[in-house]
């Protein structure tokens, strides 16, 4: 890996037996360690398994799990990535990492793009609520999912939120960017963490572009829709862009 603090490379960890042989019931809390670099994200490919995909550990699935591991800019040698769960024998995963100059992965490669997906819509309230309204943490009921170009017509009037999470990419949080709305459709305003990034005054579809600070780390996006019966509220999708 080239330590410029923007490689990142997924890590598999699997129980087996003392034979070596996967022991695909195995479903024990793994903990992970890592020197030398960032542990950035965990899965373990169960679609029902509402655990964060961030923090020290997982539990597997099937007897797996991954990790994912970042380097750290400026850093050289190698990275150590330990695994340990109740019971089981650690395992350690080393990585040599190469110096390489800040930032030259960005400046080789395009600027990236990362689409903002997982929307989820909020129910019709008659109050104006709160910039950064999100759903509790395990709240899959009360607000819906909702995919790009998902425009409704409500039959009541009052307000509805659109919001989606993510982490920006390494570039675009240490640099800053812009998110760019397509066919926002609706008078609505537009919050990031609950600071507004500006409104959109007239109903019809439009595709907008807000600036965003750097330093931007896990995001909540916001889109305040002002409904009225009958008219179309809703998005035909976004994504995060470095400035241009």
């Amino acid at each position: 890996m080239i330590g410029d603090g923007l490689d990142a490379q997924p890590i598999k960890v699997e129980a087996v037996d003392a034979q070596g042989r996967p022991v695909p019931a195995a479903q024990h809390v793994v903990t992970f360690r890592v020197e030398g670099a960032q542990l950035i994200g965990l899965g373990n490919g169960d679609p029902n398994d509402t655990d964060g995909e961030k923090g020290p550990t997982r539990r597997l699935f099937n007897g797996l799990a991954q990790a994912i591991v970042q380097t750290l800019e400026g850093s050289s040698g190698s990275l150590r990535l330990t695994a340990d769960a109740p019971g089981l024998e650690a395992a350690v995963c080393i990585v040599r990492v190469a110096p390489g100059t800040p930032g030259a992965a960005h400046e080789a490669s395009p600027a990236p793009i990362q689409a903002i997906g997982s929307w989820r819509n909020s129910p019709l309230v008659p109050h104006l609520p709160p910039a950064d309204w999100r759903p509790a943490s395990q709240d899959m009921n009360s607000w819906g999912w909702v995919g790009a170009g998902a425009v409704q017509r409500l039959d009541q009037s009052g307000y509805a939120v659109f919001g989606a999470e993510l982490r920006p990419f390494a570039t675009i949080s240490k640099l800053g960017g812009q998110v760019q709305f397509f066919k926002l459709t609706g008078r609505c305003e537009v919050f990031c963490n609950g600071v507004s990034l500006g409104r959109k005054e007239r109903p019809e579809a439009a595709d907008l572009r807000f600036a965003l600070p750097p330093g931007l780390d896990l995001v909540w996006f916001t889109v305040r829709f002002e409904v009225v019966r009958g008219e179309p509220v809703g998005l035909g999708g976004a994504r995060l862009m470095v400035h241009e």
